[in-house]
């Protein structure tokens, strides 16, 4: 079976037979999704006139947009074929930005992410 998420801005297909994918991979391409139908219920309560919730403050609404931007940096990374398979396979500063937007929305959406250390020393070849 074939998932498709397609939103406006993001179009990431998966094949749920393919075990060559990084299955942090596909939690951030979940969590992505996820934070793009919670942006677009919250503009559309806006559009609408419909009154948010107290906790939906201005700041949430810009830690969403920045796990959003974040996540589409993996999803059309030019090495995104790679990174499919290995997470860990990018930039440093890609991985620290993910860890404080993506990272920190996760549990919001019930996913435990596990992202690689930034930090760690890696090994090439």
């Amino acid at each position: 079976m074939t998932r498709l998420i397609e939103k406006r801005l993001l179009n990431i297909q998966t094949d749920d037979t393919d075990h060559d994918l990084d299955p942090t991979y596909v939690d951030i391409a979940h969590v992505v999704w996820g934070v793009s139908k919670v942006l677009d219920n919250i503009r559309s309560a806006v559009e609408n006139g419909i009154e948010l919730r107290s906790q939906i403050t201005q700041e949430y609404v810009d830690e969403l947009e920045a796990a959003f931007w974040c996540g589409k940096k993996v999803i059309n990374h030019e090495d995104a074929e790679d990174i499919k398979q290995d997470v860990s396979l990018l930039e440093d500063d890609i991985l620290i930005e993910l860890r404080g937007t993506i990272g920190y929305v996760a549990p919001h959406f019930g996913i435990a992410l596990q992202l690689p250390d930034p930090t760690a020393e890696r090994i090439d070849g």
